[in-house]
């Protein structure tokens, strides 16, 4: 939906809720180092780390983008910010390679 008005007013009624900061993330090291991990910390900073839960998902990447991450990790740490970050091994191919376990419904605990 759009709205209007004044931003700065807007933001602020954003306190009034948890926010949840999702991102994924493949071969992107530069742009973590250079911008993404500060605005993450900043934001963090902004809203009060009792406010936010952070949610990183890495996978497969071929350059440093997991060292990045685990940056980010410590910087959030050093905050108090509550997050899960994960870095996995699994590349795409391994994906695209995977059979499927079973075809139809997908399996639950509950049935």
């Amino acid at each position: 939906s759009l709205t209007t008005g004044n931003p700065q007013t807007q933001f602020n009624d954003i306190h009034a809720g948890r926010i949840f900061i999702a991102s994924l993330h493949w071969n992107n090291e530069a742009i973590l180092r250079a911008d993404w991990n500060d605005a993450v910390v900043q934001l963090v900073s902004h809203l009060g780390a009792e406010n936010v839960f952070v949610s990183v998902y890495e996978s497969g990447s071929w350059d440093d983008s997991k060292g990045a991450l685990r940056d980010l990790d410590a910087r959030l740490d050093a905050l108090g910010a509550p997050r899960n970050i994960t870095l996995s091994d699994v590349t795409h191919e391994d994906e695209i390679n995977a059979q499927p376990a079973e075809e139809g419904w997908i399996e639950t605990s509950r049935g």
